[in-house]
């Protein structure tokens, strides 16, 4: 649907901490499906206008959701909120929470009776398990599964949000999701939310690729911005609005595992020591950890300093060269 982002007839699963900006993002990608409008990263949109059906039971429908989704220039006839289902009891019917291990049937239902049907997201997943666990496997396999099969037969995408759990940094990103691995191991394309690697602006977030599903799709800058809506759902409410600010050098990595403010401001510096370094050609890889450690860092890729983003901030890749026992660093220059 979104070439190398979203694609059809599979689940996909966005995690972040609840910082982060995931859901404003959702609702942006789902009233670009519905007025068939171009992606965040331009490229058109090739399939026109879809419907959407939002599930999300963290925000009020009417003063969160629909304002947000009109600040982004959807369409609100094609736009579904569920907000419960009715289950009919000996006193009559009543209404209650989506539970996905019981009420599968009826969300499948309701998604064939779309002709258009593009998009559903479900936010967070979590809050959708009914009596699974979470953090069983076999139970959240037996909810993904035909959340998966739903997407194939309708031809759909399917997303799924979540957060992310508390194991130590360095833990693969597939490893940091909430929940049972099978949030991960279900779905076919894998985002990670976080705050990017080169700024403190709190605003601004990085959608990073752990795991795509076909093309190489890169991670992706965006911010928000509090917007006074004076529209009619909601006259006196902040909306969050979503601004999409192009390609990012970001990695899973850098969004499971921020670094703080100093650990950052140590990183530019070493970049602009190496870049001044490297001004007159490349030098071995052992020299420039060399040159780092005799103006004060720690090259050991821990808490002080980790090299991969020094060097993606200095714009230096590693190569070895013909004849050359080792790997150096170089600069690479822009073009022109």
């Amino acid at each position: 649907m979104w070439p190398g982002y979203l694609p059809v007839g599979k689940l996909v699963h966005f995690s972040g901490n609840s910082s982060q900006a995931k859901s404003p993002v959702a609702i942006d990608l789902a009233a670009r499906i519905t007025v068939g409008g171009s992606w965040p990263d331009g490229t058109p949109n090739d399939l026109g206008p879809r419907s959407v059906i939002v599930m999300n039971i963290e925000d009020d429908i009417e003063d969160t959701i629909i304002p947000r989704f009109r600040l982004a220039d959807g369409d609100k006839s094609k736009i579904y909120c569920i907000k419960g289902t009715r289950v009919q009891k000996e006193t009559g019917a009543v209404e209650r929470g989506v539970a996905l291990d019981t009420d599968m049937h009826d969300l499948t239902a309701l998604a064939h009776s779309i002709p258009d049907l593009g998009l559903i997201i479900i936010d967070p997943i979590t809050n959708y398990l009914g009596g699974a666990k979470m953090n069983a496997e076999e139970d959240v396999r037996r909810i993904l599964t035909p959340l998966s099969n739903l997407a194939a037969e309708r031809s759909i995408v399917v997303i799924t949000i979540g957060h992310l759990n508390r194991r130590e940094k360095g833990t693969n990103p597939l490893h940091r999701i909430l929940g049972a691995a099978a949030f991960s191991g279900v779905a076919r394309a894998v985002y990670a939310f976080g705050p990017p690697p080169d700024s403190d602006d709190k605003y601004t977030h990085v959608m990073t690729v752990v795991r795509s599903c076909g093309g190489e799709p890169s991670a992706l800058r965006y911010r928000t911005e509090l917007v006074r809506d004076t529209g009619p759902d909601c006259p006196t409410n902040d909306i969050i609005r979503v601004i999409w600010l192009g390609k990012s050098n970001a990695t899973a990595e850098d969004a499971v595992d921020p670094e703080s403010s100093d650990v950052k401001s140590s990183e530019a510096q070493a970049a602009e020591l190496i870049k001044d370094f490297l001004n007159e050609g490349r030098k071995p890889a052992k020299d420039c950890e060399q040159f780092l450690r005799s103006h004060g860092f720690n090259t050991e890729d821990g808490p002080n300093l980790n090299l991969t983003r020094v060097r993606k901030l200095a714009g230096v890749e590693t190569k070895r060269f013909p004849k050359e026992k080792s790997y150096s660093w170089y600069r690479v220059m822009p073009e022109g």
